[in-house]
């Protein structure tokens, strides 16, 4: 490996941080629909499921906040978040209410659960583990630190892809 690749590589092992990661399923589901769900969510009384293109969206995440381990600030203050996605097809890079949303309740008071759609997939509850060394990801890495001399060295780029998974980034 380059000298410069692994000087980039060592400045990406300082930017290491901690973090949730949910593990979906393979435990009893609990009693309180005011907890982490995939594929279930809560409202309240007067908001019920949003729609799009007139076709209601199914709460794809619902995250209570004081489950997870590790607490981003931006999170700080908010009770609950539900995110919502389309039927039809995959919003991405759509902004905000084109074909998913999110909601967030500052409280938990008051939530209620929402009906449950058919879908093909069945809800799980989520449970949430605490890593200490996420990495970013490619996409996320450029945006950090030049990765031009990562990328043209094959040593180097395999390193990364080590950093990462051993981390937990999904590849």
């Amino acid at each position: 490996m380059r000298l410069e690749s692994a000087s980039v590589l060592e400045e990406l092992r300082t930017r290491l941080r901690p973090a949730s990661v949910a593990q979906v399923g393979g435990f009893r589901p609990p009693e309180d629909p005011i907890t982490s769900w995939f594929l279930k969510g809560v409202s309240r009384a007067d908001e019920g499921l949003p729609t799009w293109k007139g076709k209601p969206m199914f709460p794809l995440l619902q995250i209570r906040v004081d489950e997870l381990p590790v607490i981003p600030d931006q999170l700080k203050g908010i009770a609950l978040l539900v995110l919502f996605h389309n039927v039809e097809q995959h919003p991405f890079d759509e902004p905000h209410g084109e074909g998913w949303l999110i909601r967030e309740y500052a409280s938990l008071e008051g939530l209620q659960p929402l009906p449950e759609l058919d879908t093909p997939y069945r809800p799980f509850p989520v449970q949430w583990l605490s890593v200490i060394d996420d990495a970013p990801g490619w996409e996320d890495a450029w945006d950090m630190i030049d990765l031009s001399c990562v990328n043209d060295d094959e040593q180097a780029s395999d390193s990364f892809l080590k950093i990462s998974i051993a981390t937990g980034e999904p590849r």
